[in-house]
């Protein structure tokens, strides 16, 4: 990927699961500013794929979900510490640190390769 942003902005594993409850999460392999994270709950930490992982909890009420416009859900939010732009991804291993802190996830559905944006402005690039 080509990642040449300012602002809130981060290039993600995104997805969802719904059980044990309505799950939202993020493994964010790069990013910009990280305030949108700041304030959260800082649940855990883990070496995964090379790297330092931050994971963090973010309760979410009354909004937009997989299962409707107005729904309660949690979501996990895992933050690499050295961004990158390019490698693999061991979703397996972030499952496993969110099981051993929160407990198993199952039921989950799509799971993409994201980029998204608060306040921000510049250009990703992505290849898959």
């Amino acid at each position: 990927a080509q990642f040449d942003v300012t602002g809130m902005t981060w290039l993600s594993v995104y997805g969802w699961c719904e059980s044990p409850q309505l799950i939202e999460y993020y493994i964010i392999e790069n990013h910009g500013d990280t305030k949108a994270f700041q304030g959260k709950e800082t649940v855990a930490t883990a070496e995964i794929d090379g790297s330092s992982y931050t994971f963090v909890t973010n309760p979410r009420t009354g909004k937009p979900s997989i299962k409707g416009q107005s729904t309660d859900f949690i979501q996990y939010i895992n933050i690499r510490s050295e961004p990158r732009n390019q490698g693999k991804v061991s979703t397996a291993k972030h499952f496993e640190m969110w099981g051993k802190a929160k407990g198993q996830m199952s039921k989950c559905s799509h799971q993409i390769v994201a980029v998204e944006g608060v306040n921000s402005s510049g250009e990703v690039t992505v290849t898959v």
